[in-house]
C-alpha cells in the first residue's frame, strides 16, 4: 500500500491533537515543543500527502489550544471539562469523516488491455443550443509504456482547474485527487486482431461522465470503447420549462406507495404511472436521447479528432452498439434500446422507463438491475420483450449501490443512503455481470450466468427468448 493511501501524517496529527487536548486540560503544564511537533507534522501533511477538508475540525481544536497555551490561559474544572467534550467531538468528527470518506486504491482492471482516455469538449448538437462534453475510455496495448501518459484521478472533471461544477462541490471533492485511476490520457488506441464494440454510457440526472469509473475501466480493459455523454445544460433547460408541465407525485409520496406495495405487479403499476405522469423528466429524457443519438450518428468524425480515420475503421465496430445508463441514464438506455438503429444490447442500472416509448416492445437483449424496494419496476418492459431479458434485483441495496460512490464512501452506508449489502461485492458483481452480458451479445462469447454470490442475496428473472 502506498504512503499516500495510508495518510500517515494526517492520522498522526489527529492522534497528537487528541493527546494535546487532554494534557492541556488535565495534565501538567504543556511544553511548547509538543504543539510545535504537531505543527511540523501538519506542514509535512500539507506537502507530502493529499490535503483533505475532513481534518479541519481537528485543526480548529489545535489552533484554539495553541492560542490558549500562548496566552497562558487558566480555567476552572467545569470549563476544562466542557472544552474537553467539545474538542473531543470535533476530533471525533474528523476521524469519522476520514474513515467515512477515505482514500482508496482502485482495483486493477480485469482485462488484457491497459486503459486510455480522451476528452472532447464543446461538441455542438445540430439544431440545438446545447453542446456536449464527451469522455471516452478505450483499450491500449499492454506493450505500450503506459507510464509516459498522465494518469487521471478519480472524478477529476469535478475539481480540476476550469471545472464548470459548483465551487463548493469542487472544494469537497478535491481530496479525490489522492485516488489515482488506471485511465491514461491520450494513450494510443490498441491495434489488435479483434475489433472493439462501442458502448454509450448515460449518467444520472445531475452527474458527470466518470461517475462509474470502475465499470468504464473494466469494459475498456476487456476490449470495449465507452463514450460517456455529459449533460451540463439539460437539467437547467428542463427547470426553465417546468412551469408548463404537470407535477407528478413527490419522491416521498412515491416511497410511501412502494413501501405499501404487496407484490411485483403493484410495484410495476406504481412506477409505470409515476413515469407516465413525470412530464418534466420525460422532456429531459427526450432531449438526452436526441443528443446521445446525434453523438453516435457522428461517432466517426468525433473520434477522428483524436484517432486516425483508418485506425477507427479497422479497430472499431460501428454497427453494433451497447447502451448503459444509471438512474435517469437507465431511461435513456431503455428508450434508445427501443429506437436507435444500431443499438444491439441495452443495460439499465436502477432506472425506470421514462420517455416517449413506454408502450413499445423491446426487441434487443436487455439487462436490468434494481434495488430491493423497486423489484418489478420494469416488469412491463420484461413482459413486452421479444429477446433475452435478464432482470436482477439485489436485496439490501439502495439507489446509490449502483453508483460507485457506495464503494468509495462508507459514510453513505452509515447514513442509510446505500443499503446494507456489501458495497464492494455489489459493484464487482455488477461489473462482471455487465461484462459477461456484453460479451455474449456483442462478441458472441457465451457464459454461464452465476445467480449465487457469497454474502449477496440476488433475485433473478430471465426471459430467454
Amino acid at each position: 500500500m502506498k504512503i499516500i493511501d495510508l495518510q500517515i501524517f494526517e492520522i498522526f496529527s489527529i492522534v497528537s491533537i487528541c493527546i494535546f487536548l487532554f494534557i492541556f486540560c488535565f495534565g501538567k503544564p504543556t511544553p511548547f515543543l509538543f504543539p510545535a511537533i504537531i505543527f511540523f507534522t501538519l506542514i509535512l501533511h500539507f506537502f507530502l500527502e493529499t490535503i483533505r477538508w475532513q481534518i479541519i475540525p481537528a485543526v480548529l481544536v489545535f489552533i484554539v489550544l495553541s492560542i490558549f497555551l500562548a496566552i497562558n490561559l487558566k480555567s476552572g474544572l467545569s470549563l476544562r471539562i466542557t472544552g474537553t467534550v467539545l474538542g473531543s467531538c470535533l476530533i471525533g468528527l474528523s476521524l469519522i469523516l476520514i474513515v467515512g470518506l477515505p482514500l482508496k486504491t482502485l482495483p486493477n482492471p480485469s482485462g488484457k488491455y491497459s486503459v486510455g482516455t480522451i476528452f472532447l469538449k464543446k461538441i455542438k448538437i445540430e439544431n440545438s443550443a446545447r453542446d456536449q462534453y464527451i469522455q471516452v475510455w478505450y483499450p491500449v496495448n499492454k506493450d505500450i509504456d503506459i507510464s509516459q501518459f498522465k494518469t487521471r484521478t478519480l472524478w477529476q472533471q469535478i475539481y480540476e482547474a476550469g471545472s464548470e461544477h459548483n465551487g463548493s462541490l469542487r472544494f469537497f471533492t478535491k481530496f479525490l485527487s489522492g485516488i489515482e485511476t488506471h485511465s491514461h490520457e491520450d494513450a494510443p488506441l490498441a491495434l489488435s486482431q479483434e475489433k472493439f464494440p462501442i458502448i454509450s454510457y448515460q449518467h444520472g440526472m445531475v452527474s458527470f461522465t466518470s461517475e462509474n469509473t470502475l465499470l468504464m475501466e473494466t469494459l475498456a480493459s476487456n476490449g470495449y470503447i465507452i463514450i460517456a455523454n455529459s449533460y451540463k445544460n439539460h437539467f437547467e433547460e428542463s427547470k426553465k420549462n417546468s412551469t408548463s408541465f404537470n407535477k407528478s407525485m413527490s419522491e416521498k409520496e412515491l416511497l410511501e406507495k412502494l413501501k405499501k406495495a404487496k407484490n411485483r405487479k403493484e410495484v410495476s403499476d406504481i412506477m409505470s404511472d409515476y413515469a407516465l405522469s413525470s412530464e418534466k423528466t420525460n422532456f429531459l429524457v427526450k432531449n438526452r436521447v436526441n443528443d446521445a443519438s446525434y453523438i453516435l450518428d457522428n461517432v466517426v468524425s468525433i473520434l477522428n479528432n483524436k484517432f486516425d480515420l483508418s485506425t477507427i475503421k479497422n479497430q472499431i465496430v460501428l454497427d453494433k452498439i451497447g447502451i448503459i445508463g444509471y438512474s435517469l441514464g437507465g431511461a435513456i438506455a431503455i428508450e434508445m434500446s427501443n429506437s436507435y438503429k444500431n443499438c444491439s444490447v441495452g443495460i439499465n442500472l436502477d432506472g425506470i422507463h421514462y420517455g416517449q416509448r413506454q408502450n413499445r416492445n423491446l426487441n434487443i437483449p436487455f439487462l436490468s438491475f434494481s434495488k430491493e424496494i423497486t423489484a418489478g419496476a420494469n416488469d412491463k418492459l420484461l413482459k413486452n420483450s421479444n429477446n433475452h431479458f435478464l432482470d436482477i434485483t439485489i436485496k439490501k441495496t439502495e439507489h446509490a449501490n449502483f453508483h460507485e460512490m457506495s464503494f468509495f464512501f462508507p459514510i453513505f452506508k452509515w447514513l442509510g443512503m446505500s443499503g446494507k449489502a456489501n458495497a464492494k461485492k455489489v459493484i464487482n458483481y455488477r461489473n462482471n455481470t455487465i461484462l459477461s452480458f456484453l460479451n455474449r451479445h456483442l462478441k458472441d462469447i457465451h457464459y454461464k450466468f452465476d445467480q449465487k454470490v457469497k454474502d449477496l442475496e440476488i433475485m433473478v428473472i430471465e426471459n430467454k427468448k
